[in-house]
């Protein structure tokens, strides 16, 4: 039992690393559209601070975007979900169990190990 779940410790860990590093690179923010003279503009707008940034998009960069920024989206349910699973399994394991295998992890992934 304490095996497989620490796998799955482990496996959720990894994705979770990935997910969070996945999210790092994606543009954080919403497309937001305004009408001028008729004509509508597209800004990505987003918090840096307490201040709301906007960043026109040009036309052609539009699609792109606003598939990474789906895709940062995702990854961000993805991370919600990892972590009410990791919480899953450390209520199954105990918290000593994960924080002694965690060093074992660190060890591995600054050494380039995989299992």
């Amino acid at each position: 039992m304490h095996r497989c779940a620490w796998f799955d410790a482990y496996r959720a860990l990894r994705i979770e690393r990935l997910a969070k590093s996945e999210i790092e690179e994606r543009p954080k923010g919403s497309i937001q559209k305004k009408k001028i003279k008729g004509k509508e503009y597209s800004y990505l707008q987003y918090r840096c601070g307490n201040a709301i940034k906007s960043q026109y998009i040009k036309a052609q960069e539009l699609h792109e975007l606003e598939i990474l920024i789906a895709k940062r989206k995702e990854h961000i349910s993805t991370l919600k979900q990892l972590q009410k699973t990791k919480a899953q399994i450390e209520k199954a394991l105990g918290k000593d169990f994960l924080h002694e295998h965690k060093q074992i992890d660190a060890f591995m992934s600054v050494n380039n190990l995989t299992f």
